[in-house]
Parts: structure tokens; sequence; C-alpha cells
């Protein structure tokens, strides 16, 4: 298992990052997307995502997943990290 490490906004350490999940997949995006995707990709999913954790408990899990997909995926060293990691040229 591959990790890429990441820090919360406050510097924090936010714990490690598997780069064997799927993030594109997870924000239902194509790999080139920009950054502007990323985030419309985000916000409309987690607005569907965050009216139904009241309804749906386990749907926080999906919501918890989005959001690590989001973390990663919006940091442009983060993003390079993961996607040489996809490619297996990180290690």
């Amino acid at each position: 298992m591959t990790t890429v490490e990441h820090n919360t906004k406050w510097g924090a350490p936010a714990g490690r990052v598997v780069a064997d999940k799927d993030y594109y997949a997870i924000l239902a995006i194509d790999p080139e997307a920009g950054h502007e995707v990323i985030q419309m990709a985000y916000w409309r999913l987690a607005t569907e995502y965050g009216t139904n954790v009241r309804l749906h408990p386990e749907v926080a899990s999906k919501l918890r997943e989005l959001n690590e997909a989001y973390a990663v995926l919006v940091n442009p060293q983060l993003r390079a990290r993961y996607d040489e990691i996809r490619r297996g040229g990180g290690r």
C-alpha cells in the first residue's frame, strides 16, 4: 500500500492518504480535470451526500472518502505526487 502524506490547513498532520484509491473515480472526474472541475465535482457530491447523512448514517463514510479525495486532488503538490504513484513511479 502506497501513501501520500498531507497536512490539514492548519499544518497539523492529517494522517496518510492511501494512493491505492482512485480519487478521480470517487469524484467522478477525468484525471486531466482542472482545478475548477475538481471543485465543482466536490461541491456537487458533498451537497448530495451531506443532505443524506442524517437519513442514512452509512453515507458518512462516503463523505469522508470524498473529503480525502478532494484534499489530495485540490492541492497541486499532493496531486502531482498522487499521480506519480498512480503511474507507478513513486514509492
